[in-house]
């Protein structure tokens, strides 16, 4: 259960800096 919170919120992580990296993108185009 421990790691199923830890990969949980690891992909969270994942999925914001994949957000920020895309509207970043989106900006300098």
């Amino acid at each position: 259960l421990e790691s199923l919170s830890e990969s949980l919120s690891s992909i969270v992580a994942l999925s914001k800096v994949s957000l920020k990296y895309t509207v970043v993108e989106s900006l300098y185009k």
